[in-house]
């Protein structure tokens, strides 16, 4: 009785160990990985999500000012469309608001532009004779057009500007442009003399 006992006890175990060397000769054996192949994985892991790009609008140009409107008295008021202009003689930058004020003689209405001359010209240049070469000045109703006539003759003495001022180049000065209006109460435009004919306009309203 013992022995068979023993008997069935030692083929148990043969059993048992038979399967367990065939589970680990089926169970396939994993080959270590490459440094290559491990480096890969990591970067592939770590790699950020992309951004979506923002398009950003374009940045309009700022338009040209064409027009301001004159005061009764001197200011600036109208800073925003103050003009800098450039020929091939000078610069001419506005300071000051444009105004109307009463001739010393008569009745006569002037218009009055404060600005700041820069000469580029190689030989010293007068403001006021290089401003009359550069641009037209005019009035207009329905029927005519009205070339105004510009200089010191009436102007008040605290807006008079000396005649026969010679700046050298690359010289400034601070001086008013001065015409005497046709039409009181009509715009002023003002227009190269040689160029595009593009017009700027000094309204009274």
């Amino acid at each position: 009785m013992k022995l068979k006992k023993a008997l069935i006890c030692a083929l148990s175990i043969g059993i048992l160990a038979a399967c367990g060397n065939q589970e680990a000769e089926e169970k396939p054996v994993e080959e270590p990985k490459s440094v290559e192949e491990t480096q890969t994985e990591v970067k592939e892991e770590a790699k950020p999500e992309e951004k979506e790009e923002v398009k950003e609008d374009p940045v309009k140009e700022e338009e040209n000012k064409t027009s301001q409107v004159i005061q009764a008295e001197p200011g600036e008021t109208q800073k925003d469309n103050y003009f800098t202009w450039e020929t091939n003689s000078a610069i001419y930058k506005q300071i000051g608001d444009a105004f109307i004020t009463t001739s010393q003689y008569d009745d006569s209405k002037i218009l009055v532009i404060p600005i700041n001359f820069t000469n580029k010209q190689e030989d010293a240049a007068d403001p006021w004779m290089t401003f009359v070469f550069d641009y037209k000045v005019f009035q207009e109703d329905e029927n005519q057009e009205y070339i105004l006539n510009g200089g010191q003759v009436g102007v008040p003495d605290e807006y008079g500007s000396p005649l026969n001022t010679n700046i050298k180049k690359d010289g400034n000065i601070d001086w008013y442009i001065t015409y005497t209006l046709e039409l009181p109460e009509a715009d002023t435009k003002v227009t190269p003399q040689f160029g595009n004919g593009e017009v700027y306009t000094f309204s009274q309203n």
